[in-house]
């Protein structure tokens, strides 16, 4: 399911700011129903920066693994551009005065053609019947 990567989010940002901001963007994708998920299918990242000058002034969302479906259309991958974009502005925009850009990429993702492999604690690994693997 859906990975949200979140770059140029100084570590200087209280912890619990950054605990409630991933919450909310967890919660704000389901709300596009077409993606048929739930917040607990949602993983995201705070991309560490190894320079922290700049910080802060840029910050770029990409979501990874949204299944390409036919339910999930251009329009519908814009809403999530969007809603992401607002998550952003709403829980950090105040913590951060230097903001001046917010940008979001969704971009398709077809497993079929780009690969996917999971493991799961519950259900072990995910497998085709040709992989290749022993059983």
């Amino acid at each position: 399911m859906p990975i949200v990567k979140v770059y140029g989010v100084p570590n200087s940002i209280d912890e619990n700011v950054l605990e409630i901001f991933v919450a909310g963007v967890r919660n704000v994708l389901p709300l596009v129903t077409q993606l048929g998920i739930t917040s607990e299918n949602v993983t995201v990242f705070l991309v560490p920066d190894m320079l922290q000058k700049g910080l802060g002034e840029e910050v770029c969302v990409e979501v990874v693994g949204l299944f390409d479906k036919p339910e999930r259309s251009d329009a519908v991958r814009q809403r999530v551009a969007i809603h992401l974009a607002y998550t952003v502005h709403t829980h950090l925009a105040s913590h951060l005065p230097q903001l001046e850009l917010i940008e979001v990429l969704v971009p398709k993702f077809d497993q079929a053609e780009s690969g996917f492999g999971r493991w799961h604690k519950a259900d072990g690994f995910s497998r085709e019947k040709d992989d290749g693997f022993p059983r």
